[in-house]
């Protein structure tokens, strides 16, 4: 599907087990304007949601605007990241890290690996809408980046 240039946005939860992630799910749909939020339960799982190409004829979209991952629930959440690392292609959206369980020592290595951001659960509403805004704004710019001869006209 090709994404509009609105300003809703398009989620990945890697968290396992996807079910008990449902209240954050539904948060973010209700709360926050997401548009959609896929919730898959380990990193086998999320790869292959990233991997999918366009399916509207136009080039491959990104399957998520931003990825929220549960570093110690969605398998080894460090393994992931690194994939994400090493696959822009496939992951361009931003990789949140959650986490209750991490200490410095992960939240350290979350950041050698990429991640912009990384929440200690339970997650702070403001914090969220932060992140989620900033993800509107990088999803715009990309779409005036990859359509730039597009004319607007004012109304």
């Amino acid at each position: 599907m090709c994404k509009d240039s609105g300003s809703s946005i398009d989620i990945l939860l890697v968290a396992h087990p996807p079910s008990g992630n449902g209240l954050l799910a539904n948060a973010l749909l209700e709360s926050f304007s997401v548009r959609s939020v896929a919730l898959v339960a380990d990193g086998a799982r999320a790869i292959q949601y990233l991997s999918r190409q366009g399916v509207c004829g136009c080039a491959p979209s990104p399957a998520a605007d931003v990825v929220f991952l549960d570093l110690k629930t969605a398998g080894d959440g460090f393994a992931m990241l690194q994939w994400f690392h090493a696959h822009p292609q496939c992951c361009a959206a931003p990789v949140m890290v959650l986490s209750s369980l991490a200490g410095d020592e992960d939240l350290e290595r979350a950041y050698q690996l990429g991640a912009p951001v990384f929440f200690k659960t339970p997650i702070v509403a403001r914090e969220l809408s932060e992140v989620l805004e900033m993800a509107r704004e990088r999803r715009r710019l990309v779409s005036v980046l990859l359509h730039p001869f597009e004319i607007y006209e004012k109304k």
